[in-house]
């Protein structure tokens, strides 16, 4: 085993500065590539510093965790990537061995690595191509329709290169007889093949130079096209995935209104560079578009699209003379779908690559609302309501109080009694009927429990989530600077909401302003109140639940496990997209005030996926979620399924006597 090796270039020695010709044209034709795709993303903003080296490392690491998430798919994808890679270093080492005189391929490492592994490897990735070509165009899976045929060459291109390469180790095993041909048995078994063909010694010596020829041919042409194909996504996903954001996922940068002359984005320029780089870094694989709670209930948006759109308007600036350089983005490039966006980030949660969609289309909303002054009437009235009244519900004439009205002890937690916790209701809890019941249920809990804390009652303002998500930033930070000097004055440290918008505006978004709050999400509490045995749990029911997973407490938050540790009682039935994957209610970003037609609405189309698991309850933990779904339940399934917060769940466990449908509210206005 130690004298283990071959030799290199047998039988085309003749052809090797031919070779290595193709390798000088095909290694530029690789760089101007490049150079030409990164090029345009140089004229963006320069984004921030690059820092915590270590995690961008390790998100690159374990880059395709995602693919796997669909089976088939991701396991194709893991073995034509590593197959590739692990091709590639292994030419690299004939490089090594040969030209540089290291001699590294003999013994062992020439067998088990240069002959086996690498067998192996190239097998699986043969499979793996064979797999996609099925998926696009015997399986025809909806989402791979773009782009069908010039795909198809890539794949019969790899595939061919691969093939190729079997072919002509094959030859050389059988034509000299190679000793250590068994380490090898793919190549083996292509030897015998294609020795049915050429029997002789002769034929497999012609045999192998041609298909040599072959082979060198298609590899040079595979790295010299790279970049200017969907193949470059191979260098730039990764370099995307290293630049992501390392925070929460999905905040919107804060505007310096002091030194920017714009307002958003309206021109491609205007977009930061790492926002560009997720334009270049697209393969177009509508995995974003499959999950876009929009495109699902056939609205104008399309995450995919809008990414290619914008893709092609930065491709184009080299071309435009200077005027139309000008022209903003809204609505010539993209249009009007910015508008149909729920934030929700199940685009970016399921993107292999990290692109994010949906920060790119709150800065085009940025320059609409601040600049142009166009964006939808029901929005505008939403925006101007929450300037003059303090809150994002037009036409209510009712008090953030109304919904505490029979409670217990309300009055010692309206003082100033020195509690550093504080229970901050919320908008949507406070002020619709059906909510109202949440922030009851959820203020029993605390009393039960004899937390100490205290309310704002009356002089709660709006958390300003809402501004924020439609683009209004001026009105968002003006709001954020008011509520961070009364937490300041009040010396309020910790805060906990049933709202995951109050809840993740607080945790999150405050921070770029200097907010350092200690935030706790109701559903949080709750549960480590049932976990320390401050509240006990044993009457929960037997009922059949399932649970749908709030987007700005699950995906912005990755809190998907404290609900569903209090459903441990009941017959849990989880949805087939849930957590990570869950389908959001329809009314983020704005959504919940426009008027939609049935259609439409994402929260009917989650109502079906509800009936779908057998469950007759379904349980959530967000008032806006709450007012979409139970409306979907009683227009859409006619009242079959019961909608239920965690808190009136947990109450009705501590409390026999309670029940949501007798528990009393005054009357408020819900969405129509």
């Amino acid at each position: 085993m130690e004298d283990a090796t071959r030799e290199i270039y047998w039988n085309v020695r003749s052809f090797v500065p031919l070779m290595y010709a193709m390798a000088v044209v095909s290694t530029i034709a690789f760089v101007y590539g490049f150079y030409q795709r990164i090029r345009p993303v140089l004229i963006g903003r320069t984004s921030s510093s690059i820092d915590r080296w270590p995690e961008r490392l390790r998100g690159v690491y374990l880059w395709e965790r995602r693919f796997f998430r669909r089976k088939l798919a991701g396991t194709m994808h893991f073995a034509m990537l590593w197959g590739t890679l692990i091709l590639f270093l292994g030419t690299v080492v004939v490089f090594l061995h040969e030209d540089l005189r290291l001699h590294i391929m003999t013994g062992g490492f020439y067998l088990v690595f240069e002959s086996l592994i690498l067998d192996v490897v190239g097998f699986l990735a043969t499979l793996g191509i064979l797999t996609a070509l099925v998926q696009r165009y015997v399986l025809r899976v909806n989402r791979l329709s773009n782009g069908t045929v010039v795909d198809g060459l890539l794949l019969v291109l790899l595939l061919a290169l691969l093939v190729s390469g079997f072919l002509v180790q094959g030859l050389r095993l059988v034509a000299t007889a190679d000793p250590w041909a068994i380490w090898s048995p793919i190549g083996m078994l292509a030897g015998a093949l294609i020795g049915l063909l050429a029997p002789t010694y002769e034929a497999q010596v012609l045999a192998h130079k041609g298909l040599w020829i072959l082979h060198a041919i298609l590899a040079f042409t595979t790295i010299g096209i790279l970049p200017y194909t969907k193949l470059g996504h191979l260098i730039l996903a990764p370099v995307n995935v290293f630049l992501r954001p390392l925070d929460a996922s999905g905040i919107p940068s804060r505007i310096d209104f002091e030194q920017e002359s714009t307002l958003g984005v309206a021109r491609i320029s205007e977009f930061t560079r790492k926002q560009l780089l997720d334009l270049e870094a697209c393969t177009a694989c509508g995995r974003c578009e499959e999950r876009c709670p929009a495109s699902q209930t056939h609205k104008a948006l399309s995450p995919r699209r809008l990414i290619q759109d914008l893709r092609t308007e930065l491709r184009d600036q080299r071309l435009k003379p200077a005027a139309d350089k000008q022209d903003p983005l809204v609505p010539r490039a993209v249009g009007e779908v910015i508008w149909c966006c729920t934030t929700c980030l199940a685009c970016q949660e399921e993107c292999p690559a990290h692109i994010e969609p949906v920060p790119k289309i709150v800065d085009l909303r940025r320059y609409q609302v601040m600049e142009v002054g166009e964006f939808p009437e029901k929005l505008q009235e939403m925006s101007t309501c929450l300037d003059k009244r303090g809150h994002p519900f037009p036409g209510l004439t009712i008090s953030r109080r109304q919904w505490s009205d029979g409670l217990q002890g309300l009055d010692s937690h309206l003082a100033a009694n020195g509690a550093s916790l504080l229970y901050w209701v919320g908008c949507a809890a406070a002020l619709n009927e059906r909510t109202m019941k949440i922030a009851a249920a959820f203020y029993q809990i605390l009393e039960r429990a004899g937390i100490e804390f205290r309310m704002l009652g009356a002089n709660e303002p709006c958390c300003g989530d809402p501004a924020r998500r439609i683009g209004n930033e001026y009105q968002y930070e003006a709001i954020v600077k008011q509520n961070l000097e009364m937490f300041s004055r009040a010396g309020i440290m910790s805060i906990v909401t049933p709202c995951p918008h109050c809840f993740s505006a607080f945790k999150n978004d405050y921070a770029q302003f200097g907010g350092r709050l200690n935030v706790l999400h109701h559903s949080q509490m709750i549960a480590d109140l049932a976990r320390s045995w401050r509240i006990s749990l044993r009457g929960m029911g037997d009922k059949k639940v399932t649970y749908h997973d709030p987007c700005y407490l699950g995906r912005y938050n990755g809190l998907y496990q404290p609900v569903r540790s209090l459903l441990r009682g009941f017959e849990f039935r989880e949805m087939a997209h849930a957590a990570s994957s869950s389908l959001c209610c329809g009314g983020g970003g704005g959504r919940f005030w426009v008027d939609e037609p049935p259609e439409h609405r994402v929260s009917y189309l989650r109502m079906e996926q509800v009936l779908s698991t057998g469950a007759r309850s379904l349980v959530t933990a967000c008032p806006f979620c709450m007012l979409m779904l139970d409306e979907a339940a009683k227009s859409r399934v006619n009242g079959q399924v019961e909608t239920i917060d965690v808190a009136e769940l947990v109450l009705a466990a501590l409390d026999p006597s309670y029940s949501v449908q007798t528990a009393t509210t005054k009357e408020a206005p819900v969405k129509s």
